[in-house]
């Protein structure tokens, strides 16, 4: 196995972990919630879809896909950029909700 090869994999099972386990888009479904939110929940969601893209791209077989080497290295370098944006988002989120909690601490009694 080559090493673009392992680095597509080691990433693969980093972003399936992070799109199973991103609960954002689920969780907010039950309650109201400013467009800006939607929006950057909707880039989450679609860096990591494209992020998995290229990683498949990088991983298919030479049958499949007739791409040299350097262009694998090209799609794992971009699934790497992907997903790093889609967990600063995931970070934005996130430090909003405490700090949004931290503001009105009564929602957390329901």
């Amino acid at each position: 196995m080559e090493g673009v090869e392992r680095r597509a994999i080691i990433l693969a099972f980093a972003v399936a972990f992070v799109l199973v386990f991103n609960t954002q888009i689920a969780s907010s479904a039950l309650s109201s919630f400013p467009t800006w939110k939607l929006v950057i929940m909707l880039i989450t969601f679609f860096c990591l879809v494209l992020a998995t893209a290229s990683i498949v791209a990088s991983l298919a077989p030479a049958v499949f896909v007739s791409v040299s080497p350097e262009q694998r290295e090209r799609f794992v370098y971009f699934a790497l950029v992907f997903y790093a944006i889609a967990l600063v988002a995931i970070a934005i989120l996130a430090s909003y909700s405490a700090y949004d909690l931290h503001q009105h601490p009564s929602r957390l009694s329901g």
